[in-house]
Parts: C-alpha cells; structure tokens; sequence
C-alpha cells in the first residue's frame, strides 16, 4: 500500500512526510512560484503546461513528465518534491486531455508531441540544459517513444511498469488482455466515474461482436480501441505500422542511463523485462523489480516480511533512491547505486537477489504429464507419459482468472471489478470439469524458477481456432496454493487450424523470479480460457472480434508429446538486507 499512501500524502501536500516515508535525504531547497500556460506543439495544437520552480534565481536542472491523466494536484505536489531537492519540474497534459486541445489517441501523437514539448523546454531561461525524462505507465510510454532521438539535454530517464512491444502488452498470443486494455480504455472515459467504469467494462465483456463493446460506455465509437481489437496477430497491419515498429526498436537505440522500476504482478512486466534485455545502455542503467502491482503496492497472499529491505526499503517506486541518481546525472554527485544490474524480489523465498544479466543461466528442468486423476491433479513426471487429457471449453461459461500478472485493473482506486493480482491462491478452479491438472510431487529442496516458463503440448480441437492455457501454481506443504505464472495462446496465432489432424504449439509465460520451498508441489494446470484476465475465445474459423456465435469446442492434448519445462538457477540462500 506503500503508493497509495504515497498518493494520499501527495494530495494533502506533505512532503516532507513522503520524503520520510521513502527514506530520501534532507531537502535541500524550498518551492518557488507555479506558472501555466498553452504551449503549441508542431501543428498547432494548444497542450496544457505547469511549470513549478525552486525558490530563488536559476537556472536549474530539469525534471520533465508528461500525462494523459486528471491527476493535477498530484503532479503539482510531485513536482513540489523536487522543487525542494533543487529542480525545475514541468509536466503536461497531452493531447486532448484535461486542458490540453485536440483529439484524445493513446500513442499516436506522442513521438511528435513529446519532442515539441523538448523544443519548448530548450527555450526556457529556468531549465539549465540537464534534464531528466520521468514517469511510470503511460507517464513513461510518452517518453520511452522518443528515447531513439533524445536532444543532449536529457542525461537521463527515470521510468517505471511499461515495456515498449506495445503488442506483448495488449495481447497474449492473440487474446487481448481486457485487464490492461479494455480495462484501461473505460477508465480513460471522462465522463465516467471509477465505479460506473469498472461496472460497464465488466458488462461489455458479455456483448458480441467484440468490436461493438466500447458503444456501452462511450457515447462514439473509440477508434484506437476497435483497431487494437481488430488486430489479434502480431502480423496484423496495425502491428507493422511505423509507431508500433518505431517502439519495439527504441530500446536498443537509447542513449542516456535507464533507472527501470517494475513490478513481479504488473500488468506490463513482461514487455518491460524484455526492453531492459534489449537496452542498449543496460550496463549504465539499473532495473529494479519489486513483489508489486501497477502502482507500486506489494501484492500477494504471502507474508513477505523482507520485502521492505535492501531495494525494498524504498518501495516498489523507489523515490528515495531516485534523488541520488538525479543528484548524480544532473548535477554530478557520486552515484551510490550499483548499475548494469537487475534487483529483484525472489517470490517465495522472501530475498532480493542482484542478477548481471537476465535471464540468468538455467538449467531447463522438464516435466512431462502423465495420467490426469480425479478432482483434476494428475501426475507429472521427468519420463514421457501416456495417454490423453480431455475437456469441452464453453465460451459461456469461461474459467475465472485469479492471482499473476498482465493486470491492472484491480490497481486502480475505486475499480471494482478487476481482478486480484499476485501470487495468490487461483481458486477451486480443479472442481470444474474443464481444467485438467497435474501434480509434480514434493521438490526434495529449493527450486529456484528465473525466467519464462515454457510449455510444448500436442493437442487436438473440434474447433478451426481456439485457446489453449497452462497455469503453473505451487502447492505448499500445508496445503495453500500460490498461483506462479500463467501462459495463452491460440492455434490462429501458430498459424495452424483444429478440426483435424494433432498440431503441436508452444507457450510462454511472462517471466518470473520464483523458488519454490523444499517439501512444495507444482500444480499444472491445462484448459482453454481465464477471464476476464484475457478474452474468452468464442471458436469459429473468423477473427474473433467478428464473432456472433458461441461455439464450444472438444479439447485433446496428447501428453506422451507434451511436457512443461522450467527455467531452473542456483537457489537463493538468504535476504539481502544491506543494498543501498
């Protein structure tokens, strides 16, 4: 809860209570005036603009956000905070939010906006030509799209919980995620509250087609939300055109340090750990993944009384290490704060562990299913199995989604309707006739998991396109189970077809931090959908945005040619308490 409070404090304007609460170092300076104004960015467009300054004669390094939310008094007193560490701030609304003009599409106008706004800023006698671009989510996506042609001013970015395969954060092997996508789209509504919005998305998910669904809470037809539904596959126009392209290649092109905030159960950490993989300035730069969701709250059914140390300490934003790093690329302090590192919480062991390169090197640790039993847990064994696993999918009535990753909805204040995330119990879902599972029995000693856990099954639909998932959960000795990680797919996103012959199709989860205690099972679980977590695939030979129909489909996977392979490293002995 440590963001929210952080939110809370904000509001109420104390900082000098948050700068504790983070561990931050003494303030140095005092806040000065506030101005705002219009600023026209290339062609016209008139974008809403704050600008907060230290106390006393500039000019000053420069902290530069950029937001699509009404999230005002928060960014006034964000920006307060570094007024009194010795730093101009100024933040935006973008385009046709809040008071900004023009019209409202998320992405499309940000690569030419956000580099107008840069122009602006050089032109500033407050700004001292040191400058460092901020913010988490859609704060970050702004400036992460732009990253490739950064003006020397910037020396830095401080961004958090987004990755830029735009595609990887929308969908899942051509399921959308509705947690991140649809969610987010009526959240975005101005004319709704928080609460009205978590109640139509929830109802919107029920409606067909799927491209109509937005008609039930805005009052037209949003565009770039219907392009992304009509785009399932990666090779889809959408997904080749010059902004998506342009995204998934700025992470190798950065130039500037990188402080990188994430979390375990967010809903973006799979695109996110693949764009610290690909950053092209990785050994200047300093990841840090948090036991966290979306707004940097720890998550979760388990007790984690480490996870407030080292890293931990300053919480899943890390705002008071974020002032050293400032205080280092902008005015030339010593750095105190290791680079070209990943530190991460260790889920289930309760350590931080620092890794030099991700994924560590891992010995793949390969489990075959065997026979399913009763009440849904099979075996799964290191030797080939036998037989089939069988089950009906029925799109009306689809397997509820608890717990993991590739969420955000339930992050968000006054969201009702969204989905608990974290490393959570998934619920009684082994009472239903269609999930399959399998049991590994108990691991003789730690099992550390770092990495994407994959799987390779051989299956057979009655239907041309389906989906297929793979839950992997840990079932401890005294009976809690705690769901790991998840992975989708679709046979149209494999380019195959059901309706005949065995296909074979492989899967992969987001990665995961993950050591599994000595004496613990792993529960795998098969079946064909988790809603609303991704969208429940209705069968059909057409796109599934098209489809009318609700057709269920018979399942088959053959286990003899199926297996679940883990990612396995050394285990992780003890908390790291200690780290700056």
């Amino acid at each position: 809860m440590r963001s929210i409070l952080i939110g809370t404090l904000l509001l109420g304007g104390c900082t000098g209570i948050i700068r504790k609460h983070v561990h931050a170092p003494d303030f140095t300076d005092r806040a000065g005036r506030t101005t705002r104004q219009m600023v026209a960015v290339a062609d016209g467009t008139d974008l809403h603009t704050t600008v907060q300054l230290p106390r006393g004669e500039g000019p000053w390094p420069t902290i530069i956000y950029r937001t699509p939310y009404d999230m005002g008094p928060v960014m006034d007193l964000l920006c307060r905070f570094w007024n009194r560490y010795g730093y101009a701030c100024t933040w935006q609304s973008v385009r046709g939010r809040n008071r900004s003009e023009g019209p409202w599409h998320p992405f499309e106008h940000e690569r030419a906006d956000t580099m107008a706004y840069l122009d602006w800023v050089r032109e500033q006698p407050w700004q001292d030509g040191h400058w460092a671009l901020v913010g988490e989510s859609y704060l970050s996506a702004v400036h992460w799209i732009v990253a490739d042609q950064l003006p020397p001013e910037v020396k830095t970015m401080v961004l958090g919980v987004f990755g830029m395969d735009i595609y990887d954060a929308l969908y899942a092997d051509g399921l959308i995620r509705h947690e991140n996508a649809t969610a987010w789209a009526t959240l975005t509504d101005p004319g709704l509250s928080r609460g009205k919005a978590s109640r139509l998305y929830r109802e919107s998910l029920t409606l067909w087609p799927a491209d109509e669904r937005d008609a039930l809470w805005s009052e037209e037809p949003l565009p770039w939300y219907r392009t992304w539904v009509h785009s399932p596959l990666p090779d889809d126009a959408f997904w080749r055109g010059p902004l998506p392209t342009v995204a998934r290649a700025v992470p190798g092109q950065v130039t500037v340090p990188v402080f990188l905030t994430g979390g375990w159960s967010d809903g973006f950490i799979g695109p996110q750990v693949s764009t610290w993989e690909g950053l092209a300035t990785r050994e200047d730069s300093l990841f840090v993944v948090s036991p966290t969701g979306h707004l940097g709250q720890v998550v979760g059914d388990l007790q984690m009384p480490h996870a407030e140390e080292g890293p931990g300490r300053y919480g899943g934003q890390q705002l008071g290490r974020v002032v050293g790093w400032l205080d280092h690329h902008l005015k030339g302090a010593p750095l105190e704060l290791p680079t070209g590192v990943m530190q991460s919480y260790v889920g289930g062991a309760d350590v931080w562990a620092t890794y030099d390169a991700w994924p560590p090197p891992s010995q793949p640790q390969r489990w075959h299913l065997a026979d399913p039993l009763p009440r849904c847990m099979g075996k799964a064994r290191r030797a080939a199995g036998e037989g089939v696993a069988t089950w009906t999918h029925d799109p009306a009535n689809p397997v509820p989604a608890r717990g993991g990753a590739g969420m955000i909805a339930s992050s968000i204040p006054g969201f009702r309707t969204g989905v608990p995330v974290g490393p959570i119990d998934p619920g009684p879902v082994c009472d239903r006739g269609d999930v399959v599972g399998f049991h590994t029995g108990p691991f003789p000693q730690a099992t550390h998991i770092a990495g994407e856990i994959t799987a390779h099954l051989t299956v057979q639909s009655s239907e041309p396109d389906t989906a297929f998932v793979v839950s992997i959960s840990e079932v401890r000795p005294d009976g809690r189970v705690v769901l790991i990680r998840e992975a989708f797919t679709t046979l149209a996103f494999h380019g195959v077809k059901g309706g005949g012959d065995p296909v074979q199709i492989d899967l992969a989860s987001w990665p995961v931090d993950w050591q599994v205690r000595p004496g613990s099972q792993l529960r795998i679980e098969l079946s064909s959908s988790r809603w609303p977590k991704v969208e429940v695939h209705p069968g059909g030979d057409g796109p599934i945005w098209a489809a009318t129909e609700l057709r269920k489909a018979e399942q088959t996977v053959y286990l003899d040619r199926s297996w679940v392979e883990l990612p396995v490293v050394e285990p992780v002995a003890e908390a790291v308490a200690t780290s700056p």
